[in-house]
């Protein structure tokens, strides 16, 4: 399903819950759309594409104050990827923040393409406590504008067992770093 047109869903502490499945068009689109809730309030969002689309396509502000975020995106076909972000802003003051992202072939799992805040909103914030994971076993992030950010652990880890992680194109789930 899609949710568009600068939508603002807030739960006020209580929790959010989206699931979408499809065979066409990707399962879950938010643009524009602040997804928000207080207190210990959980997001899970949760998409699987049967065919060669994305399973959570975001450009969208999710956002908690104590409770976990739970995001997972899946592409079943051959091309596809699990989680692909246009500057989605995802943020938590203690709760924990998951992306789980599957690829369809070897599409990424999860693509954060530009402008994404993770953990913490923006740069002149408080730094926010909670753990990132991101499990996945292709991931690509824009070095220049995608922020991961929290005084919480940083946890990469791959979706299949037996998946190699490398620095700099070494491992199928291959962590570039680029120049300081």
């Amino acid at each position: 399903f899609s949710l568009g047109g600068l939508n603002t869903f807030d739960a006020g502490g209580g929790d959010i819950v989206l699931r979408g499945r499809a065979s066409a068009n990707g399962a879950i689109s938010l643009r524009s759309t602040d997804l928000i809730t207080t207190g210990a309030g959980t997001v899970t969002i949760d998409g699987l594409a049967t065919g060669n689309y994305i399973g959570v396509y975001s450009l969208a502000t999710v956002s908690t104050e104590n409770g976990n975020i739970d995001i997972t995106g899946i592409s079943s076909g051959s091309s596809g990827n699990g989680i692909y972000s246009d500057g989605m802003d995802v943020t938590s003051q203690t709760g924990n923040i998951t992306f789980t992202g599957v690829g369809g072939g070897t599409s990424d799992g999860i693509h954060f393409a530009m402008n994404e805040y993770i953990g913490t909103p923006s740069a002149g914030s408080p730094v926010h406590s909670g753990n990132i994971t991101l499990i996945t076993d292709r991931l690509s992030m824009n070095s220049s504008y995608t922020h991961l950010r929290s005084n919480g652990q940083l946890v990469i880890k791959p979706y299949t067992a037996g998946t190699t992680i490398g620095v700099n194109g070494s491992g199928t789930l291959s962590l570039y770093l680029g120049a300081a």
